[in-house]
């Protein structure tokens, strides 16, 4: 399984544009085969956080290539250098054991962040 965690900064006043465009792609796109098996949009005040879960590096691959049309809607509401996009292979899953010692919990619960 490959992970994939993109950060996006959108430009002042657009955060709900951008969140709109990804939640109109979700469904534009949902009965097609390049879609990630799970997506999870997370917001943290002006900041946004897409994780997507492939099943393997081919699966990864093949939905890059395919937003191409998306990301060319997206990229004009991101302020430049927007943030990164990492991917690589899911090292825990729920339940599983990492280090011989910590388990992976199924959820964090991540409270208010402390200014």
């Amino acid at each position: 399984m490959i992970a994939q965690l993109t950060h996006l900064r959108p430009k002042p006043g657009n955060v709900d544009r951008v969140i709109a465009l990804l939640e109109e792609w979700g469904q534009a796109t949902r009965d097609e085969a390049s879609r990630p098996l799970y997506s999870f949009l997370c917001r943290d005040e002006d900041h946004l956080f897409l994780v997507s879960l492939h099943t393997d590096r081919e699966s990864y691959a093949t939905a890059a290539s395919a937003g191409a049309t998306w990301l060319e809607r997206l990229m004009p509401l991101l302020v430049d250098g927007h943030g990164p996009t990492y991917h690589g292979p899911v090292l825990a899953q729920e339940g599983s054991v990492v280090a011989n010692d910590m388990t992976f919990p199924a959820a964090i619960k991540i409270g208010p962040r402390l200014l």
